[in-house]
């Protein structure tokens, strides 16, 4: 899971077993459920944006630019990681703001262009 903790993947995963008949049932009525049931089927793509200013703002635009529920987005500005296990290790290519596109912790290589993480992003196959 997103923060490593086996704890909170289990809870998850009770929360889901316990909506599943009524889902089941309803599915017109528990779309968040069901949502939450695709990502954990399928899992979550994290992205990791370091860096401030116009560069930043404009990866963290293309990554907001539609609805992804697949997608966790933890930003920081220097690289710090603010005890999140996917800023960790994390930094700036050169002086420019720096995305990170991953799957289950592996991440692609860094992008630093607002095009080529769309393009990444509109890719499910890449991770």
């Amino acid at each position: 899971g997103y923060t490593a903790q086996a704890r909170y993947a289990k809870a998850a995963q009770s929360a889901l077993l316990s909506a599943q008949a009524l889902a089941s049932r309803y599915p017109s009525g528990h779309a968040h459920w069901l949502s939450t049931l695709q990502c954990a089927l399928n899992g979550q793509r994290e992205l990791a944006l370091i860096g401030n200013g116009v560069e930043r703002d404009a990866l963290l635009a293309v990554a907001r630019n539609s609805y992804r529920p697949d997608l966790i987005i933890a930003v920081s500005e220097d690289g710090t990681d603010l005890g999140i296990p996917l800023l960790q290790g994390r930094e700036r290519v050169g002086d420019h703001a720096t995305a990170y596109l991953c799957r289950r912790f592996s991440c692609e290589r860094p992008i630093t262009d607002p095009q080529e993480l769309e393009d990444s992003l509109a890719n499910k196959q890449n991770s």
